[in-house]
């Protein structure tokens, strides 16, 4: 069994550094009791994933491959047709458009409000406003800041989910292709045993009853082939929504077309290299030939160690918890503010100045629900990375089982298949049941194939996707640099 390839440290969520760091600092010339929230401090979940990401489990983990891209995880899964699927996807999809226009318009909110701040504080200079004006405009310029950061956070986190969810339809669309293939090709062996079948009874050889006994596996297949025929085409309807485009469009039925499906005796024919019992060669050429995408026989997935650096969902709620900690101390500064004014007589008591405690507690436990959703987040993180590699592991398992099995029940039934040759007409009811077994393993296969590959794509959407590679990043307009400043 081919090894996983990762390494995970102990240290595995202590090396997150805090997100605003930089901005610790409180404001320039603000009293050391006034409210902010440029103390701000990432939570700390290390102790949350400790028990789990420790040094037996860094041991068990085996190696780290080095020297390979690591950041493109699409490389994973190398085939074109998914590679212009998802380029189309992230081009027209509606939905990574809708977190585009919203980092926009969190965009357009921040600059807004930094104009509001040099208004206010120009406007201070020369008596015309308020004191406060200014400092209650630089919460909410951070609060405006962190919201951008959360967009555009949840931005890349539509991508990756977009990226993830076609890779998906698509390994799933080519495995119904696949396993359609496989019915079509057990149908035309079945009616061809049919018809031998038939030609017997016709002859006196054998009774009619037989030709009753052998109609049944070709009407079970007829029904698979049903089945399978419609679950390709609910796939084929998702992905031309992923796509942005209407069902049965004709750009997503021609990168799906499949010319491969056979018609006759004779395709069977082709199929088998000679020497060999014919059922046998047609089924080892089918899943030789079979078009679900592979999955990597190692995966090179880096250190996770800094997973919170690389999941967009983690680093969005992260960014959540930052701007409700600002409106805590937005609302703290208001209250004190209003109480002030209310006690010199300078401004009188009214329904909001009498609600701000209780409005400072509810945004507080607001912000501390956010921290909990957060952890809880960073928890069911680690989770997915941990069910991903277990379905790589146990798929790759079950396949080299698989294997072994199809090498033991192919050669007892080309013995089946001599022995009855050779006379023994009563063998026949074990050639029938080795062929079934052989059908069910070359299906699991093909199904096994599959799942291993859904989980390099489950593994590329929990480790937050291609980190050191962006996607097409958001067009905003800003205002300059010296704009800004002001």
């Amino acid at each position: 069994m081919h090894r996983l390839v990762l390494l995970f440290f102990a240290s595995f969520f202590s090396v997150a550094a805090p997100a605003f760091a930089q901005d610790s600092a409180p404001f320039p010339g603000k009293p050391s009791a006034q409210p902010s929230s440029l103390d701000y401090q990432a939570p700390d979940v290390s102790a949350q994933v400790a028990a789990s990401y420790s040094a037996p489990k860094e041991a068990r983990q085996i190696r780290l491959q080095t020297g390979a891209d690591i950041s493109v995880w699409k490389l994973q899964i190398v085939d074109p047709t998914l590679a212009q699927l998802t380029q189309t996807a992230v081009s027209d999809n509606w939905t990574l458009q809708a977190a585009l226009f919203d980092v926009q318009a969190a965009s357009a909110k921040l600059k807004q409000t930094k104009k509001e701040l040099a208004f206010a504080k120009s406007s201070a200079q020369v008596g015309r406003a308020s004191d406060s004006a200014p400092a209650v405009l630089e919460l909410q310029v951070e609060i405006a800041t962190f919201e951008l950061n959360r967009r555009r956070e949840l931005y890349r986190d539509a991508y990756v989910n977009l990226v993830a969810d076609v890779a998906e339809t698509y390994i799933v669309a080519r495995s119904r292709q696949e396993q359609i293939r496989g019915a079509q090709i057990l149908l035309l062996l079945q009616e061809r045993d049919v018809a031998a079948t038939r030609s017997y009874a016709d002859a006196g050889i054998s009774a009619p009853a037989e030709v009753d006994r052998a109609l049944v596996p070709t009407r079970e297949t007829q029904m698979s082939l049903a089945a399978l025929k419609t679950q390709y085409q609910q796939t084929l309807n998702r992905l031309c929504a992923l796509l942005g485009r209407p069902v049965g469009d004709d750009y997503v039925d021609s990168l799906m077309l499949d010319d491969r499906a056979l018609q006759t005796k004779e395709d069977l024919g082709a199929l088998t290299n000679g020497g060999q019992d014919k059922f046998v060669g047609v089924i080892d050429a089918w899943l030789k030939a079979n078009r679900v995408p592979k999955a990597p026989q190692e995966l090179c997935v880096g250190v996770p160690a800094d997973l919170l650096r690389r999941r967009p969902d983690l680093r969005a709620s992260e960014q959540r918890v930052a701007a409700l900690t600002a409106r805590v101390a937005l609302a703290t500064l208001e209250a004190r503010r209003n109480a002030q004014k209310t006690q010199s007589g300078a401004a009188p008591v009214t329904l909001q100045t009498v609600g701000d405690q209780f409005k400072v507690e509810a945004v507080g436990f607001e912000k501390e629900a956010a921290e909990a959703q957060y952890r809880a987040l960073v928890l069911e993180a680690q989770r997915e990375v941990e069910d991903a590699l277990a379905l790589y592991a146990g798929e790759q398992e079950k396949l080299n089982l698989l294997g072994d099995a199809v090498e033991s029940t192919t050669q007892t039934l080309q013995f089946a298949s001599q022995a009855r040759e050779a006379g023994a007409r009563s063998n026949s009811d074990a050639v029938s049941a080795k062929k079934k077994r052989l059908e069910t393993l070359a299906f699991q296969i093909v199904e096994s194939q599959t799942r291993r590959a859904l989980a390099v794509v489950d593994l590329y959407r929990a480790l937050g996707g291609d980190w050191d590679v962006a996607p097409t990043q958001p067009v905003e307009e800003t205002d300059s640099e010296a704009d800004s400043e002001n």
